[in-house]
């Protein structure tokens, strides 16, 4: 078959990430790459042997005939540019996460998509990495019985809270949500690229199936551990960490805790090849560069980049079969609905129950109007 026409918009860190996974297919072609700063575009296309260069982005999407799209961006610009990508004709959008700064944003990009039959994809990528893999498996086994409780810890609800949202549904088959109650605190509030996050939260989440889920952010506590995930069921609990801690441990009743071993199958094998290449490109690129300002990546990145490849390599493969990709726009949407769920019963002061009916965050809104003060 002829391979999908690809196209990056943002190229820096995040798209470099993209085209890395990219290249290490035989079915995709990267053809250009847009973004704002010239000198971006030219790194970027020097880099990975990308032909066409574009400083604007919509140019982009006219004049290249694309059949992917990836949105490497920061959040504000999501909306617009997945929605201008769907209108293309494109047949995938691709877009990091988090989704978009308000929900009806959100919202309208995924139904930009969906609408006209364009897969999409948010780059959730947990759900590929083999210690997260692994825990799955473990759930699906039926290692600690019936799920009663998730629970996770992190910085904030908004930017990294996005990936344990999502886990939640993971571990819960995509069961819905449908009820949220929690509470912010904007001491300690934060900018992350250019979006204000909470210096503390707490949401409680209750699902369709009976599950219930508890996320801690920022000063609210981190469950004993920071970035860590703990799975409860009615006969054993797991222990999943994330950020270069690589824990993944199982309390059952045969002797307490003990630590898994997520290096010893084939999921495993295929995602330690993508890291070797990842690490082998960079290497050379920086080799290649006389000039000495092309670094490799630093080792502990290398775990998200591999991770990423798996997962765009799932998107890729469902595009030719029509299959939703394990990372597909609903389920991406079903993890923001969370975090500005979340937002609203701060304000509202009450539980909010799901599908969400307001359009803005909550937690902006009441910054801007003096309703909650950051310090």
């Amino acid at each position: 078959m002829t391979p999908f026409r690809v196209g990056l918009i943002g190229c820096s860190k995040r798209g470099n990430i993209f085209a890395h996974a990219y290249r290490g297919r035989v079915d995709v072609q990267l053809v250009a790459c847009a973004d704002l700063i010239e000198d971006n575009a030219q790194q970027m296309a020097r880099k990975h042997q990308i032909l066409k260069i574009f400083t604007d982005a919509r140019k982009m999407l006219e004049t290249e005939q694309l059949d992917i799209v990836n949105v490497c961006t920061r959040t504000r610009q999501h909306p617009e540019l997945v929605i201008a990508a769907a209108e293309s004709g494109a047949r995938a959008v691709c877009s990091e996460k988090p989704m978009a700064p308000t929900w009806g944003e959100a919202r309208r990009q995924y139904e930009a998509c969906a609408s006209r039959g364009v897969q999409s994809f948010y780059c959730h990528q947990r759900r590929f990495d083999p210690l997260f893999h692994r825990a799955k498996q473990l759930i699906d086994s039926g290692a600690i019985g019936r799920l009663v409780r998730v629970e996770g810890s992190c910085r904030n609800l908004f930017d990294w809270g996005t990936h344990w949202f999502d886990m939640f549904f993971h571990y819960n088959n995509d069961e819905p949500a449908v009820s949220v109650m929690g509470q912010i605190d904007a001491r300690d509030t934060h900018t992350w690229f250019d979006i204000p996050m909470e210096g503390s939260g707490i949401s409680w989440v209750q699902f369709q199936s009976g599950l219930q889920g508890l996320m801690v952010t920022g000063l609210a506590g981190n469950l004993g551990r920071p970035n860590i995930n703990r799975i409860l069921g009615e006969e054993g609990m797991i222990e999943v960490g994330s950020e270069g801690m690589s824990i993944l441990r199982l309390f059952d009743g045969n002797g307490g805790w003990h630590d898994v071993d997520w290096k010893d199958d084939d999921y495993f094998t295929r995602w330690e090849a993508l890291r070797q290449r990842i690490r082998d490109e960079e290497n050379k690129a920086a080799a290649a560069d006389p000039s000495g300002k092309t670094k490799p990546v630093p080792e502990a990145h290398l775990i998200g980049m591999a991770s990423v490849a798996m997962a765009l390599g799932d998107a890729i493969d469902c595009l030719k079969t029509g299959a939703e990709p394990m990372l597909s726009g609903r389920k991406a949407l079903q993890a923001t609905e969370l975090i500005f769920a979340t937002y609203e019963s701060s304000r509202r002061r009450a539980k909010v129950i799901l599908p969400l009916d307001v359009e803005d965050s909550a937690f902006l809104t009441m910054l801007a109007d003096g309703a909650i003060k950051a310090s």
